[in-house]
């Protein structure tokens, strides 16, 4: 089973975006998906409909493994959601003794393996929930954009995976996604090149170009295969598809 942590400690750089879109992407591959809103914005319960069963606080604190049955269901087939209430945040795990602060999600999924995936949705800051998101995951996919900001915060997020490494010498980092990416603008270019230079091959092919339909989709509680099904141009449909394609292959090398 793959447990993907999408991070960053930077807000507005699209990790909600491509958490509901990869999942539901990877659902309709046919692969049984599972994502985990552990942002207590709880944008992604918003953004993906279901029918809710146990929210994601009751069941960190009850501290049992969870079985499918504790998911709740979702509009989509393969797809199913551990929603929140907008209470996954410090001290919620500050009610909880250390260790159960650094593993209780970890222990959490223990012997969950009915999914093929489970994707989580962090918060934009390096807190308590994020970290314990890490030392549960295989895997870390970064979100950025081109700018001096995000470049400046990779490099205080590699810290922290490297601490999150520690504990949990499984932890990988699957890639760096370039998002709101615009070729013609001025900094996406001057960005690119020291973003490939200093990261490589960790660096995504694909870009998410620049597209309000992705916002506008979520606006409506759909996805952006459903929304852009009908325009001529789905340039945001040819992105996650794409995008997916190059994440199978990544872990594909990895097994």
């Amino acid at each position: 089973m793959n447990i993907i942590s999408i991070i960053n400690n930077k807000g507005g750089v699209g990790k909600t975006t491509i958490t509901q879109n990869l999942s539901i992407c990877m659902a309709r591959k046919g692969y049984k998906t599972a994502v985990i809103d552990f942002d207590a914005q709880a944008n992604l319960s918003f953004s993906i409909k279901h029918e809710p069963k146990t929210d994601l606080g009751t069941l960190l604190m009850r501290k049992q493994p969870v079985g499918v049955e504790d998911f709740s269901t979702t509009a989509y087939n393969n797809l199913f959601i551990l929603p929140n209430n907008k209470d996954i945040n410090s001290a919620l795990f500050g009610r909880m003794n250390l260790t159960d602060q650094l593993f209780v999600l970890k222990n959490m999924l223990k012997g969950l393996d009915y999914f093929d995936f489970i994707f989580i949705d962090t918060a934009p800051n390096l807190d308590t929930p994020t970290f314990n998101a890490m030392i549960a995951s295989n895997h870390v996919l970064i979100p950025v954009e081109y700018d001096i900001f995000s470049a400046i915060g990779l490099a205080v997020l590699y810290d922290n995976i490297n601490s999150a490494k520690q504990v949990n010498e499984n932890l990988n980092v699957l890639g760096v996604i370039t998002t709101q990416v615009h070729e013609g603008r001025k900094i996406n270019k001057e960005m690119k090149a020291p973003l490939i230079k200093h990261f490589g091959d960790i660096v995504f092919k694909t870009a998410i170009r620049t597209n309000e339909k992705f916002k506008r989709a979520q606006a409506e509680q759909t996805d952006i295969f459903n929304y852009e099904s009908t325009f001529a141009e789905k340039r945001g449909i040819e992105d996650i598809e794409n995008l997916s394609k190059e994440l199978l292959k990544r872990l594909k090398k990895l097994n």
